[in-house]
């Protein structure tokens, strides 16, 4: 077993849910993917995970524009949150491992 499916493998055992949502970094660049929501004690908000101590948001399925050109597709990266300009989630609410449409 790797190490993404290490990690896919704790979320999922923590009853984790994915949210969809588009990042615009301080540089211009935009990252959108599915972030692991993994606490169970709030109400699975985005705007806990930005408020929480940990530094970096974990993303499944991160797409990276740079000018709006893809410049790279990830099936996991964890985001340090010092980058983020601003954030925007998207409707889409899934259990951990199943994919947003």
């Amino acid at each position: 077993m790797n190490v993404i499916d290490e990690l896919l493998s704790r979320y999922a055992t923590n009853g984790a849910i994915t949210k969809k949502i588009k990042i615009y970094a301080i540089d211009q660049t935009k990252i959108q993917g599915q972030l692991i929501i993994e606490d169970k004690n709030y109400d699975a908000r985005v705007s806990d995970c930005l408020n929480d101590s940990r530094s970096f948001l974990p993303m499944l399925n991160a797409e990276i524009y740079v000018s709006e050109k893809l410049v790279g597709k990830h099936n996991f990266i964890c985001i340090n949150k010092q980058i983020i300009a601003y954030l925007i989630e998207e409707s889409c609410q899934e259990p951990l491992l199943i994919r947003c449409p």
